[in-house]
């Protein structure tokens, strides 16, 4: 046997091995996540990120109200921003006594409502009387005076969550009139969406906390999503948006000048210097190829000390990448 047939009998029998290592290998199986049922979906992982920011300064501007009000510092911890269907919120189903006033925009839209632990707000009323509250006194109810300085308390809360709302590029909030001792959201339908923001007044878990609901398309403008008017943007307006956003991406291609039918035992014998014909004339010109389509013809040139192709024609395609 010659060096040459052992050559190419090797060069076979490394193809053939390849090969079946190639269909033995299984694919990896992509991990799956289940889809969370029980709670929406409504903002993108950009957009929380955003939420994120606009509660841990909305939790600074509320602190700072409250200070005010009962006249001693207060620090709260912003928790993550959570996403609930109504019928699902925590807070509605919670036994703990709450002391809630609803949240409306403008136009009087009931968009939510802010909460307070009846245990919180004893604590903070007294403090804005000028004592404290004792364990005796964190379950009963409040006086028509304690009502009243309650009820400012509740509108400091509202005024500064509205200021950074606002500036966050959120709708004015306004507060309701009456306050309940029971969460509710009468307007709501079981498939709203809501997020809830909580504040909690020290780094424990278990601390009271202030809640904040909102439905989410309210909150959308904090989150950077939509904003006031865009609701009934046209389909060709958005059309071109999203056109704009994928003419900026990338894409890789290659210049083929032609191909060229060669026998194995033909390819081995090429050496330096050796000439191979490929099936295209010299006047004919080159393609630009991407993803297997090609898009443009011309013929190569140079520029800048670099090959270069100057463009005679783009070619048109159908969806299937065949020339029309």
């Amino acid at each position: 046997m010659t060096s040459e047939a052992s050559k190419f009998d090797r060069m076979i029998s490394n193809l053939l091995t390849a090969a079946k290592k190639q269909s033995s290998s299984a694919p990896e199986e992509p991990e799956a996540i289940d889809y969370d049922w029980d709670s929406p979906s409504s903002f993108t992982l950009s957009e929380l990120e955003n939420l994120e920011t606009f509660t841990a300064q909305a939790g600074i501007e509320i602190a700072k109200a409250l200070s005010g009000q009962i006249r001693e510092e207060v620090e709260l911890q912003a928790d993550k921003p959570q996403q609930y269907y109504a019928e699902k919120l925590p807070l509605l189903q919670s036994e703990t006594a709450n002391f809630c006033i609803s949240l409306s925009t403008e136009g009087s839209k009931a968009c939510g409502l802010i909460a307070i632990p009846g245990s919180q707000t004893i604590e903070w009323v007294a403090k804005v009387l000028g004592g404290s509250a004792g364990n005796s006194e964190q379950e009963r109810k409040l006086s028509s005076l304690e009502a009243a300085l309650l009820q400012d308390i509740l509108d400091a809360v509202t005024k500064a969550f509205s200021n950074a709302f606002s500036q966050a590029g959120g709708k004015t909030l306004k507060p309701g009139t009456e306050i309940s001792p029971k969460a509710e959201l009468p307007e709501a339908n079981p498939s709203d969406e809501y997020t809830l923001l909580s504040f909690r007044t020290g780094p424990d878990e278990n601390q009271p906390t202030i809640s904040i609901i909102l439905t989410c398309d309210v909150l959308a403008g904090a989150a950077g999503g939509r904003k006031d008017g865009q609701d009934n943007e046209s389909p060709e307006n958005m059309r071109k948006k999203m056109l704009t956003t994928v003419e900026q991406g990338y894409v890789e291609g290659y210049v083929s000048l032609g191909t060229a039918d060669l026998t194995i035992r033909e390819v081995m014998d090429l050496e330096e210097g050796d000439v191979m014909l490929i099936h295209k004339r010299i006047d004919e010109p080159a393609e630009f190829i991407v993803h297997g389509n090609a898009v443009l013809s011309g013929y190569l040139s140079r520029c800048e000390g670099q090959y270069a192709l100057r463009i005679a024609e783009p070619k048109k395609t159908t969806s299937k990448g065949k020339k029309r």
